[in-house]
């Protein structure tokens, strides 16, 4: 079984590239839904967030305010580092819990899709990594559209993660995700065929 981990920017098409994986035969790990799931009230991470930042980060109804969390962090890196502190290791130990269990399946390969999976090291719990790449300015167009969010908010959210360039330097295979879906899944079917389907899985890494 080959584990691979996929990365990209915000709104780098990243997303698109994990659903057309999953058709293909691979298990999605997704690292945003592990991280939702554990911040929900009662879960590990929900509780370590409260005791760091403060129930002022708590929405009436009891659940973490995601947008008030965010704000904080992305526009100050202490803040960030403090929140990655709390979400990398729990992440990590669920993520070595799915991959088990997709081992256990025999699935062909496990896709650890994370934005940050470079930022936070996980890349050496993976044979490959790669990288939906997509200009800044088609980032930056993009998260606005998507998110209703004004440019500088965009480019701060950007900011917060590593520079295109540097995350290209631990890439094995970068995906040009600027042209249509129908552009993105045909780019991913050649690099499953190439990279998956007709080379062996290699050792694995320990998780």
């Amino acid at each position: 079984m080959k584990i691979i981990g996929l990365t990209g920017g915000i709104a780098s098409g990243k997303s698109t590239v994990a659903q057309h994986l999953g058709t293909l035969g691979a298990v999605i790990v997704d690292a945003d839904v592990i991280s939702r799931t554990l911040s929900q009230p009662g879960g590990s991470m929900y509780d370590a967030i409260m005791h760091t930042f403060g129930p002022e980060y708590r929405t009436e109804n009891g659940q973490l305010d995601r947008k008030k969390l965010g704000a904080c962090v992305f526009a100050d890196p202490a803040q960030l580092a403090k929140l990655n502190a709390i979400s990398h290791p729990l992440i990590r130990a669920e993520i070595s819990r799915q991959i088990a269990q997709a081992r256990e399946g025999g699935a062909p390969a496990v896709i650890i899709d994370a934005p940050v999976l470079l930022e936070s090291g996980m890349q050496d719990m993976v044979q490959e990594v790669w990288l939906a790449v997509l200009p800044v300015e088609e980032q930056i167009s993009r998260v606005m559209a998507r998110d209703g969010a004004t440019k500088e908010a965009a480019q701060a959210r950007i900011a917060a993660q590593w520079p295109l360039e540097e995350k290209k330097k631990y890439a094995d295979v970068c995906i040009d995700t600027s042209g249509t879906i129908a552009d993105t899944c045909r780019i991913v079917d050649e690099i499953w065929i190439e990279r998956v389907q007709n080379s062996g899985n290699g050792a694995e890494k320990n998780e």
